[in-house]
């Protein structure tokens, strides 16, 4: 381990080893315009880094044009916050554990793009963005939030928007590009506690849309108002294919006796040694 509370004022290629932090930030990131990549090792607070410590793995005070990526961040209050206008900048490829507030936090931060990470068990909010004071007409502000995997099965909520803070969580379609869930098509974000499913074949949620994470405020079914594109499982039946897609090996139970619908002309769908059993049980043909 190594020492924290590290003031970062150039690119970082690797940091070298995993750091143990107690009662203190890991990193403050100190410069604009450079790339902070821990090449997967750990930031983990070990002690000390609750609610009331204000702690970040990372953090960026009024930066812009930075990116953080392969970083494993456990434990502290928040595991990587931006605030005091901190702009332009890419959380990217970062696994996110733990947190006793926020897995990601923005806060009165805009136009950053948040993508490719895992987000896992933060006690408060998986990504948590507060304080833009925008409105619904400045899409140049709107932070971008998409294809993430957000998990909070430990009480936290997956999302957590203040009403008066606009962003999009999700892209538009854009298929030919596997998404973080290997599905076909590019969108929004994994969400654990998604409920809704997939009607029309491309492994994007079509029910319960916009989807709110179970705290993005912004009222109504607008663009800004949740994520619109939810990423579902593909490998799923009944299920419906209209896209070209390659089923992982296995075995797929129906409890409907229904299997996979093509819906779409020119789609091609693999089975990859699937087999597809219509009696609902666990069973392999």
């Amino acid at each position: 381990s190594g020492e924290c509370n590290i003031s970062i004022r150039e690119s970082i290629s690797n940091i070298g080893h995993d750091y143990l932090c107690q009662n203190t930030d890991g990193f403050i990131i100190e410069a604009d315009n450079i790339v902070f990549d821990c090449q997967d090792h750990y930031i983990k607070c070990t002690e000390g880094c609750n609610t009331a410590t204000d702690t970040a793995g990372i953090r960026l005070k009024g930066r812009q044009n930075v990116t953080i990526q392969n970083c494993y961040v456990h434990n502290f209050t928040s595991g990587i916050k931006l605030q005091e206008n901190s702009t332009n900048n890419i959380i990217t490829t970062n696994y996110i554990y733990n947190s006793s507030n926020d897995g990601i936090r923005l806060d009165n931060s805009t136009a950053n793009n948040i993508t490719g990470n895992y987000v896992d068990q933060n006690l408060v909010c998986g990504v948590n963005v507060s304080n833009m004071e925008n409105t619904v007409t400045d899409t140049p502000t709107f932070n971008n939030i998409w294809n993430n995997k957000i998990e909070n099965s430990s009480g936290g909520l997956e999302a957590c928007n203040d009403a008066v803070s606009h962003n999009y969580w999700y892209l538009s379609k854009n298929c030919g590009t596997k998404n973080i869930r290997d599905g076909p098509c590019l969108g929004g974000n994994w969400w654990s506690d998604y409920s809704g499913r997939d009607n029309t074949g491309d492994a994007l949620g079509d029910t319960v849309v916009p989807y709110k994470g179970g705290g993005i405020l912004v009222t109504g079914t607008g663009t800004t108002a949740g994520d619109r594109n939810p990423l579902v499982e593909q490998d799923q039946i009944p299920g419906l294919i209209c896209e070209s897609t390659t089923l992982s090996p296995g075995t797929l139970n129906s409890s409907s006796g229904e299997g996979m619908a093509v819906i779409c002309d020119n789609a091609k769908l693999t089975c990859n040694g699937t087999s597809f059993n219509g009696n609902g049980s666990d069973q392999t043909n």
